[in-house]
């Protein structure tokens, strides 16, 4: 027998009245750093799903924000924001060698440009100060070549390249400079210098001879990065009494092929060399510093302070939990970061690199994060990782899991290279095993190995915020709060009308319940089910104000976290 559907004669639609609350997401990480002429001037966070679609944006390959992404990609992490600081920060750096021994090396990379000197017999650290600091900045002596007349085409090479440096290797690779007086003989031309770039290859360079009227030197900087000079080819000049010298100048680049340019600065402070860059806004990695230089990072907050640019990209996207501000590394700039974390109920690593905060004075930053008791702050110690995004890469590791499954010890960040430090140094930023609030309360990446071997496996240690709790304890919380009151909040979305009864108290002790029970089973793993408590105040006992207001206050639950196994030990007891 057929049937005829119901719906020829009597048609049902069905409107869906049910709804949603949005849900904060625990698994998303925000990098800031400044960055100029990039996007719109209004935007200031946008999301996205690859370091190549950063690239594709205009971000370069160097740029901290790019090698932040990277490091989040290596944790497995496939989607995150960017956020643009307005303030512009001048990096300012101080390098503080130890006392030298004839022939020691004191070495450091900065924006990849290595600067190495070798102390001399005698020296002592006022004088491997002065070695830097001539390193780094242009010396008016460093002269490739002297012209002495404008008379006649000249070819400067071999012998006539007459300077200090002359066609010497040019180590690091640098820019150059070529100054001639204001005399009338010279006219508007074009030079030629060749020679070699910052890989062996033979390259040149067009030089804009000015014409040399009015007063005083001028200047004309080159742009190309120079290992060698073999030659200088000067056109014929009309006039026979005029000047000139090809010199070195200040600007260095990793190699040839590399876009980024480092431009900076070098003072002598008698026992440190300050390094400032020339570039506001400007950030570069110190990597390969060798032991015997101290590091500290003096960067001023700049006018512009962070806790505004926070609050506008904030302002902008607030769906996300996890911080890294990939271009402030001071002490002054992670403090204030740290402040505006605690106000907004973010999880921050602040990475530090600053030598002091591993020995035993009380003024570093992570004393300081200490004494204010930062619950949402953890500081990152790593020299090594200067450069390489280990704020970026613990957050990716931790927020690319379910909130509160994961803990930071023992595991190991992809793209991060362990420290070097002494078992008395990793007390220090980490406390003992057994005592780990008597340290810094820092986390480190360390390589850890069994007695009588040579290689070790590098894990993350320490995973505390400054004010003495567990991370994953506190992300798990923290996602474990929202949802709970998410959950209560949908019930009151899905009722027409929540009764102020037993019933309507009966529906949000329901969703507490629930919230709980589902943060103590896996993937979370946040509360131990067997703790979990939930009452909640009967009718009866709540006031005519409370009800006259509709305002119940009365669920409560509780339960004890997991928590869990750091350190043990093992008795072993062995009979003959």
């Amino acid at each position: 027998m057929s049937i005829i559907n119901l719906d020829r004669f009597a048609n049902t639609t069905v409107t869906r009245t049910t709804r949603t609350l949005s849900r904060r997401s625990f698994q998303t990480v925000m990098l800031v750093a400044y960055h100029a002429g990039i996007w719109p001037l209004a935007r200031r966070s946008q999301e996205y799903s690859s370091s190549a679609a950063m690239k594709s944006d205009g971000f370069p390959a160097e740029h901290p924000l790019v090698l932040a992404a990277i490091r989040l990609e290596a944790q497995g992490m496939r989607r995150w924001k960017v956020g643009k600081r307005l303030g512009a920060p001048v990096q300012t750096t101080r390098l503080t060698p130890s006392a030298p021994s004839e022939g020691e090396l004191f070495s450091v990379s900065i924006g990849g440009v290595t600067f190495g000197i070798a102390a001399q017999s005698g020296d002592v650290e006022a004088d491997v100060c002065d070695d830097l600091v001539a390193l780094i900045n242009p010396d008016a002596d460093a002269i490739i070549a002297t012209i002495g007349s404008t008379a006649g085409v000249q070819t400067l090479s071999g012998a006539a390249l007459n300077g200090v440096v002359g066609g010497a290797e040019i180590s690091p690779p640098r820019n150059l400079t070529f100054t001639i007086n204001g005399h009338a003989d010279w006219d508007a031309s074009t030079g030629i210098v060749t020679g070699l770039d910052a890989n062996g290859r033979v390259q040149t360079e067009n030089v804009a001879i000015p014409n040399g009227l009015g007063a005083g030197a001028q200047v004309v900087t080159l742009s190309k990065i120079w290992s060698q000079i073999t030659s200088f080819y000067i056109p014929a000049q009309s006039g026979t009494g005029g000047t000139a010298t090809l010199g070195t100048g200040k600007v260095f680049a990793l190699d040839a092929d590399d876009a980024s340019l480092v431009t900076i600065t070098a003072a002598d402070n008698t026992t440190y060399v300050g390094i400032v860059a020339d570039v506001t806004g400007a950030w570069y990695p110190y990597t390969d510093l060798t032991s015997n230089l101290g590091f500290l990072d003096v960067t001023p907050e700049p006018a512009t302070t962070l806790a505004t640019d926070l609050d506008e990209i904030k302002a902008s996207d607030a769906n996300w939990y996890g911080l890294a501000v990939v271009d402030a590394k001071s002490p002054a700039q992670i403090e204030a970061i740290a402040e505006w974390a605690e106000a907004n109920d973010v999880w921050y690593v602040g990475h530090s690199a600053d030598s002091v905060v591993k020995t035993n004075v009380a003024t570093d930053v992570a004393t300081l994060l200490l004494e204010a008791s930062y619950f949402r702050t953890t500081p990152f110690w790593s020299r090594r990782n200067h450069g390489r995004a280990p704020d970026a890469g613990l957050l990716g590791f931790v927020l690319s899991r379910d909130p509160g499954s994961v803990d930071v010890d023992y595991k190991t960040i992809v793209g991060l290279l362990p420290d070097d430090i002494t078992a008395d140094e990793l007390t220090i930023l980490t406390g003992s095993p057994e005592s780990p609030l008597e340290g810094k309360r820092c986390t480190v990446y360390i390589a850890i190995g069994a007695t009588g071997t040579n290689t070790g496996t590098p894990i993350a240690w320490g995973g505390m915020v400054s004010g003495g709790e567990w991370v994953d304890v506190v992300v798990g919380i923290d996602a474990f709060r929202a949802d709970a009151q998410t959950s209560a909040t949908v019930v009151r979305l899905a009722a027409a009308r929540l009764p102020y009864t037993a019933a309507g108290i009966s529906a949000l002790e329901g969703a507490a319940r629930s919230s709980a029970q589902r943060f103590a089973a896996a993937p979370y793993n946040v509360l131990v089910e067997s703790s979990i408590e939930v009452d909640s105040t009967p009718i009866e006992e709540t006031t005519s104000e409370q009800r006259q207001a509709r305002h119940y206050d009365g669920i409560n639950v509780g339960a004890q976290v997991q928590g869990a196994i750091r350190v043990f030990n093992i008795r072993l007891n062995v009979a003959a």
